[in-house]
């Protein structure tokens, strides 16, 4: 804050901008190794965190500037634990035998690994995107 500003004139470079998300990171004590945090990232994980946390699409889309619905989903991902719990909700439904209950978390983090790997398929298609 600066002369009654919150910002500065000056522009940025190529430089600062790419390193920003990062630079945020190492200050506030994320550990960084063998993550993939770009600058897309600061719009993504808040994203998700309404989405996980019940907020009304509408008010979400009212606050990201989202044009559409489809666009917001794009950014909306459930997460770990709420994973879990329509696995589990699914698994509860199929009626197995006793000796088969010791697979259901088997077929949990399959699932959930599978999952993962689309994740991966939208961030590299959204990091591309961002490089364009």
């Amino acid at each position: 804050y600066e002369n009654g500003k919150w910002y500065l004139d000056a522009k940025l470079g190529l430089n600062l901008c790419s390193n920003f998300m990062k630079n945020i990171c190492s200050q506030v004590g994320i550990n960084l190794k063998d993550r993939n945090i770009v600058n897309h990232s600061g719009r993504t994980t808040p994203i998700t965190h309404l989405f996980c946390e019940g907020i009304l699409i509408v008010t979400s889309i009212s606050i990201t500037g989202h044009k559409s619905e489809s666009s917001y989903h794009i950014y909306s991902r459930l997460s770990e634990q709420q994973k879990k719990d329509v696995l589990s909700t699914l698994i509860d439904v199929v009626d197995l035998p006793e000796s088969q209950n010791n697979e259901d978390n088997d077929v949990v983090d399959l699932l959930e690994s599978q999952n993962n790997e689309d994740n991966d398929v939208v961030d590299d298609s959204l990091n591309k995107n961002q490089d364009l």
